[in-house]
């Protein structure tokens, strides 16, 4: 049986960079060859849920950005680096394309932790009984996205990648959908 990292290793690694987001996730899905009636949903989640995760997200992400914002250059006196814009739009706008995508679809996942890190990058952190995920975004878009994943008793569902940051998005969404 393939693991969920071998396969998003052999797609991953000879795609176009003209691919678009449903291309991939149509790839990814073909790979482990998930049919919908495979896929699980949680039933608890309705429209209201929805509209009520959104918005504490929203007010979620506010916060943490006033935080981060502040953060400048030595923040922790051992000469880390400081937080422009840049990085946060582009953490804040991936969280929220992740999130709103899966309530949208009925997948209840929390909001995750956001932590500023000392070498400028941002960790994405996960941590609840069903799953564990950290997600680093390195302040640099050339540098490559680190992501590991796990399912606690389910080593076969274990990710460790690093990817270019246009692929975080489908490969997160993924398998965030398998796992849950």
């Amino acid at each position: 049986m393939t693991t969920i990292k071998e396969a998003l290793i052999s797609i991953l690694k000879d795609l176009p960079d003209d691919i678009t987001l449903n291309e991939i996730l149509k790839l990814i899905r073909d790979k482990w060859q998930l049919s919908k009636s495979k896929r699980k949903v949680d039933k608890k989640i309705n429209d209201k849920t929805v509209i009520s995760l959104k918005s504490k997200f929203k007010s979620e992400i506010e916060k943490v950005h006033k935080g981060i914002a502040r953060l400048k250059d030595n923040w922790d006196s051992k000469g880390s680096k400081g937080f422009d814009n840049e990085i946060w739009n582009k953490v804040s706008k991936l969280l929220r394309e992740i999130l709103f995508y899966l309530w949208e679809n009925m997948i209840e996942v929390p909001i995750p932790a956001i932590l500023p890190c000392s070498d400028g990058s941002i960790d994405i952190n996960w941590e609840t009984e069903k799953f564990e995920l950290l997600v680093n975004i390195p302040p640099d878009n050339q540098e490559l996205v680190n992501i590991y994943g796990e399912k606690p008793g389910h080593k076969e569902d274990e990710i460790e990648v690093r990817i270019k940051f246009d692929l975080v998005k489908p490969v997160i969404i993924e398998w965030l959908r398998i796992i849950m």
